[in-house]
């Protein structure tokens, strides 16, 4: 499974699970590019707090792009291809998991982090809901809770994908606490975005 967060990084494959992987489709363009680890899918949408339908569309795209992937197993072997019980699709807010579970179907391993606690699967597709600047009462606090990301990301055996607005990694930051936060989902969208938020305005110091 994925690995645990350290401090502000991003968790990597566990060890002993280095062989498994998916064996990349020739066709491009590609919503995924990566074998194992984890992927961020940027999506920007506006005035989302608790539900983004745009980041269904682009799950279900994901999904499509995914089922039927070869994989392999523990011993680097031959191990299948990707089905849609393979995945957990996990959100922060119910609101979102009953419209995912409206778009992927009965079949669809679909709910919050607290019901996959315990549980693994081949890939987690963690959907992320809030729009940049939209973070409702609870706010990043609740979005960008550290423990609850990695919960949610650790449950995947070989890839994680973070279905989120890029534009949350540029959230103006006025306590450390704050930096902290957006600072992790800077290195979770890295690989789309490298900036990173801190007191306000984008500094290396938010990097480090």
């Amino acid at each position: 499974m994925i690995a645990p967060f350290a401090g502000n990084l991003v968790p990597t494959l566990a060890p002993g699970k280095e062989h498994r992987q998916l064996i990349r489709a020739r066709k491009l363009p590609e919503l995924i590019a990566r074998e194992a680890g984890i992927v961020f899918s940027p999506v920007e949408h506006e005035d989302n707090v608790q539900f983004s339908d745009d980041e269904v569309a682009q799950i279900r795209e994901i999904v499509g792009e995914l089922i039927g992937r070869p994989k392999t197993g523990s011993d680097g072997g031959p191990a299948g291809a990707i089905t849609l019980k393979d995945i957990l699709f996990v959100a922060p807010y119910n609101v979102q998991v009953r419209r995912l579970r409206e778009a992927l179907g009965p079949g669809a391993r679909v709910g919050s982090v607290d019901k996959f606690q315990g549980q693994e699967a081949d890939i987690v597709i963690l959907s992320m809901c809030s729009s940049f600047g939209h973070y409702g009462s609870r706010g990043l606090e609740f979005i960008l809770d550290q423990n609850r990301l990695n919960v949610a990301l650790s449950r995947a055996r070989i890839l994680a994908v973070v279905v989120g607005d890029p534009r949350i990694a540029s959230t103006p930051c006025h306590t450390i606490d704050s930096m902290r936060r957006v600072n992790l989902y800077c290195r979770l969208s890295r690989g789309r975005s490298e900036s990173c938020a801190a007191t306000g305005r984008n500094t290396p110091a938010a990097r480090t």
